[in-house]
Parts: structure tokens; sequence; C-alpha cells
């Protein structure tokens, strides 16, 4: 009796601990399959899973006839599983060979943070046929290499319009995708889209699957530009011939619409092409259009007269004792019209007269002189979108020298860029009002819905429309009459200043008389100017001034433009010079 109750307990004790043991397996499965199902789900996709960081499809960039000027072209990359990374690998050694990959210097790089490696990003077309029928193969396929979508930019133009629009490489980060100079880099931000992470399939052993694709999303926004690709062309070819003819270090032109601020064209030599920047040295990447400032010379001659006219203290009929070369008794300038007794003030600017200049500023005085120079914009950005602008260099009159006032009227003391330069010539041009420069009229999506639209912006008027046109005139006669004769256009009259400018010698602390910067800079047609160009040229070893090398320039480039822009020597007719002045008169 006591054997068969004793039984009976252990039999209940069994009995128990099964039905406890199930429920415990029960709450459990519960706990796992309702309660915790969506963490697990995550962990089993994760470990089937591997990621890998693509940047999207970079928007285009185009001129203002929507040429393109650079875009992405599709492409591949080779990437492998960062765990698999063995030199001694045979498909790795096979891949590495036909793609000419230094498997010792990818070793020292390898991330550790990372699951997947590049092995070589952007494969040429070239490279993409000759190793077609090597990703077919099951060794590569399951060694953990493997191709993934991606871009790679590329300019159709080559230099043409480079230094506006830079390149793109690798940030800090190491991704690519990244704009580094021009408006690549300024607009990156638009240009660049949206980075996504992607989840790459993998077997039990974490290698990849192939059978995969990917979809490259997020596009970055398009750039439509105030550029004309055809005027960019026509600029280029004649500045390189300058350049090399000339035997100049630098040369830069800029072509600019002086009643909106659009940049029609903007250029410099030695360019280089963005599709292979890395072979050029770094110093060729500079826009010195806007990144690097000079002493103007005589082109800033036309400050100190537009202020003198606007203030009223001058006409340019008024006559100056030229005193036979000789300022106050002392200060000689050797000059072509010395030996004349007066000099008018158009006089002054036709023949470029230093003398003449400095009696102008002496007149004007110094605090309106550096007045009239502010409200030009020098000493200040001109806020265009490019990267890299200088403001130049101004001082204010409390630190002027005795003798600043007469360097000032000629153009020394003060150091401008060649966008200023334009831009204060468009003041003139446009019938005294100041624009801020821009070269990006419009932003818009993939699918051409716009995102941002550029406007006009009016900074401030500088000087009357009289003023002005009575500084239209004199230019004008600078052309036909003075210095400026080589850049005449046969059919037009145009209109336009000369500059030789001495480089200042820091490490002497003189000015050179060997090292020039020679410049012309002026607008067409001159009764109702469509553009203004300037023409820069850095230390020209074969001619010295400004009107036998710049304004030549000038001229080339001039003859072209307009007839592309159906300006015809006939429409030079008094209704049109009269619907001119209604157009500033609006402004």
């Amino acid at each position: 009796m006591a054997a068969t109750k004793k039984i009976r307990i252990r039999v209940y004790v069994v009995f128990l601990g099964v039905i406890l043991l199930l429920g415990a397996v029960s709450v459990r499965l519960f706990h796992l399959q309702v309660l915790e199902h969506s963490r697990y789900i995550k962990l089993a996709w994760d470990q089937s899973q591997g990621n890998l960081l693509t940047l999207p499809v970079r928007g285009k960039i185009f001129d203002r006839n929507m040429n393109p000027l650079a875009e992405s072209l599709d492409t591949k990359s080779v990437v492998m599983r960062t765990a698999s990374f063995d030199p001694k690998s045979e498909s790795l050694q096979r891949v590495s060979n036909v793609l000419d990959i230094s498997l010792e210097k990818l070793e020292t790089q390898l991330p550790t943070s990372t699951q997947f490696t590049y092995l070589k990003r952007k494969l040429s077309p070239e490279e993409l046929a000759t190793t077609q029928a090597l990703w077919a193969e099951a060794a590569i396929q399951s060694s953990g290499i493997f191709l993934i979508p991606d871009t790679k930019r590329f300019y159709p133009q080559r230099c043409l319009a480079s230094h506006i629009l830079g390149f793109t490489g690798f940030d800090e980060q190491g991704y690519d995708n990244h704009g580094l100079e021009g408006l690549e880099f300024y607009y990156d931000h638009y240009l660049r889209g949206q980075a996504e992470r992607l989840q790459v399939p993998m077997d039990a052993k974490r290698n990849s699957l192939n059978s995969w694709a990917l979809e490259l999303k997020n596009a970055g926004y398009n750039l439509i530009l105030t550029i004309d690709k055809n005027i960019q062309y026509m600029v280029e070819r004649e500045l390189e011939n300058t350049f090399r003819n000339e035997r100049a270090r630098h040369a830069i032109v800029i072509v600019m619409d002086p009643h909106t601020g659009e940049i029609l064209a903007m250029a410099n030599h030695p360019d280089y092409d963005p599709n292979d920047f890395a072979k050029y040295p770094p110093e060729y990447y500079r826009n010195r259009a806007v990144a690097w400032d000079y002493e103007p010379g005589s082109t800033f001659k036309i400050i100190q007269t537009a202020a003198a006219f606007e203030e009223g203290i001058l006409s340019p009929s008024d006559r100056y004792d030229n005193h036979n070369g000789f300022l106050d008794g002392s200060l000689h300038t050797s000059e072509e019209w010395q030996a004349l007794k007066f000099l008018s003030v158009e006089d002054i600017l036709v023949q470029s007269s230093n003398l003449g200049a400095m009696k102008i500023s002496e007149q004007l005085g110094i605090q309106r002189f550096y007045e009239y120079m502010k409200r030009f914009g020098f000493g200040e950005l001109t806020g265009i979108d490019l990267p890299g602008e200088l403001s130049g260099t101004l001082r204010e009159p409390k630190d002027w020298s005795s003798i600043s006032l007469q360097s000032l009227s000629i153009g020394q003391e003060i150091s401008v860029t060649p966008l200023q330069m334009a831009r204060a010539f468009a003041v003139i041009a446009n019938g005294g009002m100041l624009y801020t420069p821009y070269v990006v009229r419009e932003i818009q999506q993939k699918d051409g819905t716009p995102v941002l639209q550029v406007e006009p912006t009016k900074v401030r008027r500088v000087i009357s429309r009289r003023t002005a046109e009575m500084l239209r005139n004199i230019l004008t006669h600078v052309v036909e009459q003075g210095t400026g004769k080589r850049a005449a256009v046969n059919g037009y009259r145009v209109a336009g200043k000369t500059g030789t400018a001495q480089k200042f010698n820091r490490a002497m602390g003189n000015y050179s008389s060997t090292s020039l910067v020679t410049s012309f800079i002026g607008f067409a047609p001159a009764d109702y100017p469509q553009v203004v160009i300037a023409a820069i040229i850095d230390e020209p070893a074969l001619n010295e001034w400004g009107g036998t090398v710049a304004a030549p320039l000038f001229k080339r480039i001039t003859e072209r433009i307009l007839p592309y822009l159906d300006i015809s020597p006939e429409q030079q007719r008094p209704e049109l010079v009269a619907w001119m002045g209604d157009r500033i008169d609006s402004k």
C-alpha cells in the first residue's frame, strides 16, 4: 500500500513537472513569436543582408540653351565583403590582375568598420568589356566579389568652362560624388542628392548573391546656367591664341550682360580638363576672374571721372593746364601728350593722361573719391555664386599716405578682381545701376520642375543716367581717337578703356618695370550696350600695353559675339538708342 502511494506521488510530480515545462516553453514561444517577432525578423534580415552606402545620381549642369556641360554616366564599381579579403585568394588575384589593382596598397587601407570594400570604383567602358566574362564565373560569384551600379562624372565639352564648372571627387571622409571646385563645389548640396544605404543579399556563409539589381535613387537637382556655350567657346579660342602668342603668365576674359548681371562667358588660361583634373597642377584650378586681384592701372580712371561728373564738379569739356607734364612743379609724368598745354577732361581719358587723372582726383577730394569707389563695389565681394571670390583691397582714407590720392587716381594702391572691373563698366553701360553678377539662373528637379529661379538683383544706383551717358560717349572716343583704337570693330561703335599696370614687387618694395598687367574693358554696341567684355592679360612677354595686347583681343571677341547675338551694324539706329534710354529708365 505504501509502495503504491509513493508511485502515485512520483507520477503526480513528473506530470506536474511536464505541465510546468510545457507552460514555460509556451510562454517562451509566445514571447519570441509574438512579443519579439519584429526584433527577430529584423535580426534575421540583418544577418542575411550586407550594408553598402551608395551615392545617388548627381544632377546635370546645362548652359542657358540646355546644352549639357556636366553629367553622370552609368558605370559599375567592384566591391567585396571586407571579411572575405584575402590577398592569396585566386579569385581576388585574377580580378586585381585584370583591373590593375594593387592588393598590397589596398590591404594597408582596408577599412575595419564597414562590411564592404571598394576594389575599384567607376570602371571605364573598356574595363567593363574586358571583364564581362569574369563576373559570370561561379568562383568569382562565390568569393564575395561583385559589381554594383555606379555613376561617373563626365564633362562632354572637356576644357570648356572648366573654371566655372569645377569637378567632383572624394571628400575628407572618402565618399565620392562631392564637388571640389567651381559650381560643383558651390552648389554641391543641390547637385549631389541624398545618399542611400543598400541592403545586399547574402547566403548562409555571408557571401553575396549576385541575383539582384539596384536602382540609384534620390537624384540631385540640375543647374541651368547663364553661360552660353557658343560664346564661351568663342572667348576661349581667342583667349588661348592671345595667351600663346603673347607668352603670358595668365589671361582672363569675362562677358557680362550689363542689364542683369548674367555672366555669358568666363574664361581663364591656362585651363584644364575636369575629366582628368588630377594630371594638372592645382594652380590651374584657380578661377582668376574672381579669385585673383591686381592693381588695375588706367582702366580705373573712369571712377574719379564718374564721381566728378556726378557731383557736378566737372564736365567733359572742362580743361586743365598740363604744365608740360609736371604736377605741382615737381612730379613729372612721362606721357605722349605732355607737350599739350591744355587737356580737356575727355582728353584725359581718351589719351589716358596720368597727370590729368591726378588733377581730377585732387579736385574731387579724398572723401568723395573713397565714397564713389565703395559705391562702384570696390573693396567688397560682388556676391557671385562661385567659390573663392576675393574682395580686393581698398584702404580707408585714414590709412592713406600723402600720395595715395594721386596713386589711386591711376589705379595704384588698390587691388581689384577682373569681375569687379567688369561690373564697374557695366554700371556705365546700363545707365548707372550696380548689379549682383551670377552664373546659375535656375535649379530644376530631374523632371524639369523648377526648384529655384534666380532674378537679377539690383544692389544700388551708383550714378545717374546722364553721367553714364557722358562716360559712354567719352569711352567711345577712346576707341575712335585714343589709346583703344585697336579695339575698334568694323560696322559697330564700341566703347572702352585701356589699362597698363606695373605689378608691385613686395620683395623689392617698388613697382616693376617689366612685370605688367595689360587690360581692355569695354562694351558694345556703344549706344545700346548688350555685352560688357573685360580682357586682362597678366605679364605678356612680347607687348606691354593694354592698347596693343588686350584691345585686339576685345576686338576679336566682340566681332564674333555681336553677329551671334543677331546684333547687326544696321541696327544702330536712333530709335534703338531711344529704346535703350527707356530700358535704362525702367531700371
